[in-house]
């Protein structure tokens, strides 16, 4: 592993995205094209890279759901910021 060259593990079929996509329309390719992150092109040149931490850290919900397991069900939550302000107003 340590021998191995970059070249030699790419990806050669290269999904990109543009500076225009919008958020959830960068996660939703990133969901279908089951990858974790894409170079983003502005006149055929690479100007930066989009993750799927990046996405995570807008609160975009991508690749898995968000979930607890409760007992012997599973409940699906929306994205952590409406959870966790779902929780505060229990709290009072």
């Amino acid at each position: 592993m340590q021998d191995l060259k970059a070249r030699e593990i790419m990806t050669k079929d290269i999904i990109t995205v543009t500076e225009e996509m919008t958020v959830k329309e960068v996660a939703d390719l990133f969901t279908e094209k089951k990858i974790g992150g894409a170079p983003v092109i502005k006149n055929k040149k690479i100007i930066g890279v989009v993750t799927d931490d990046d996405l995570i850290m807008q609160d975009v919900r991508i690749h898995f759901p968000t979930y607890i397991q409760f007992l012997d069900g599973i409940i699906y939550l929306e994205s952590l910021k409406i959870e966790n302000r779902k929780m505060q107003n229990y709290k009072k």
